[in-house]
């Protein structure tokens, strides 16, 4: 369903990339969500109040590498570990405030370090190396906190982004792995899912601005972030595409103010009132089938083949099988033959007594009526279309 995407939210103000500059503040090398504890938690928690389902956990200045500059790499660990620590706290407050029991998931950030310059530290190592040291350590430490997950930033080639999926994988961490949107590193988009998935990439993230349909993601489940937020006219109709597309997560990962990150949830919260609204009308017509074929058969034994509704019909004494029982079940036993799920005539009319009523579901609305033929029953006047699915009900021929 369109409507359950999920809402990821990055951070809210624009100090995420860089620590302020020397002699700007007696603290000015700390990260801000050190600096200024209290500010970074009420924005996050203002993120959660607004709905946002995701929130990152402000860990992108405190890898090693990010702490270079400023002679604090013996910080990445207790920097890191507070950065967890304030978006919990956020996440806390935003939900008491929000009061609607909803969950939000915290993911840790790993940057780019490749984006950071490596300040001389002596020997150098190859850049790839450097950055595959670097994004091991700031691995662990992010395993450390406790965090189920973290978000891997876009990277310039598949070979970087596989090597910091598997810094995050090899700690039994969920990896969201954030991927261009189109051709990168000389590859088509279907080579880097194939891959990422193999490696144990546990969701796949498209950074993208660009909404037109050409040379995007396929069709399927899969996540979309945003660098900054959407500048366009209508933020939230481009959002509406993007669920529709299939989208399981609309993020922004930098400027994600509530304001930014509304339009996104206002498409969310709107797809889902259609998605229950479909359901609902789906239901409806699937209790009117049911009926139907309850009435012609009367009454007696009947078998429902898969997961059964919580209320059956009345006037029937119902067994309950997984369509993988079907072929060991005895021959003419059932007044009744009942599946939600597909179930091929052909399959059923073993099982069905004379006279007997069999109501399943095909995809084949074109061969539904030879199939019925050829194994002894006839259409009972009535198919269903419903969902893109016909739904029929067969009278085993007397």
């Amino acid at each position: 369903m369109g409507g359950s995407s999920l809402i990821l939210a990055g951070a809210p103000a624009a100090d995420r990339l860089l620590i302020a500059s020397p002699g700007s503040s007696t603290r000015w090398f700390e990260p801000m969500h050190v600096r200024e504890p209290a500010r970074v938690r009420g924005e996050m928690a203002d993120q959660v109040f607004a709905g946002a389902d995701i929130l990152l956990a402000p860990t992108w200045l405190t890898h090693r590498r990010s702490l270079v500059p400023v002679g604090e790499t013996r910080r990445a660990q207790e920097w890191t570990s507070l950065a967890v620590g304030v978006a919990r706290e956020a996440v806390e407050r935003g939900r008491e405030r929000r009061d609607d029991g909803r969950s939000c998931l915290i993911l840790g950030v790993l940057p780019d370090p490749d984006a950071t310059d490596e300040a001389a530290t002596g020997r150098q190592l190859r850049p790839d190396a450097a950055a595959e040291r670097d994004e091991r350590a700031q691995s662990g430490i992010l395993a450390e906190t406790g965090l189920t997950g973290v978000l891997i930033e876009v990277r310039p080639s598949l070979e970087r982004t596989r090597v910091a999926l598997r810094s995050i994988v090899e700690h039994d961490m969920e990896a969201w792995v954030t991927i261009p949107a189109t051709r990168a590193d000389g590859l088509p988009l279907a080579a880097w899912l194939d891959t990422l998935a193999a490696d144990g990439a546990s969701n796949v993230l498209f950074e993208t601005l660009d909404v037109s349909p050409d040379d995007q993601p396929p069709e399927g489940r899969y996540g979309v972030v945003v660098p900054v937020p959407l500048g366009v006219a209508d933020p939230r109709g481009v959002a509406a595409t993007w669920i529709a597309r299939g989208a399981s997560v609309l993020g922004i990962l930098a400027g994600a103010t509530p304001d930014a990150v509304r339009p996104l949830i206002e498409a969310r919260d709107a797809a889902l009132e259609v998605a229950v609204a479909d359901d609902t009308a789906e239901q409806a017509l699937f209790d009117m089938w049911l009926g139907d074929a309850a009435v012609r058969a009367l009454g007696g034994r009947a078998l429902w083949v898969g997961d059964a509704p919580a209320r059956l019909p009345d006037r029937f004494d119902w067994t309950v099988v997984p369509a993988t029982a079907v072929g060991a079940l005895p021959a003419d036993t059932w007044r009744l033959v009942v599946s939600r799920g597909t179930l091929d005539p052909r399959d059923a009319a073993r099982l069905v007594e004379r006279g007997g009523i069999v109501a399943g579901r095909t995809d084949d609305e074109g061969t539904l009526a030879s199939r019925a033929r050829a194994a002894g029953l006839r259409m009972d006047d009535v198919t269903y279309l419903c969902a893109g699915e016909w739904r029929y009900i067969c009278r085993r021929d007397d």
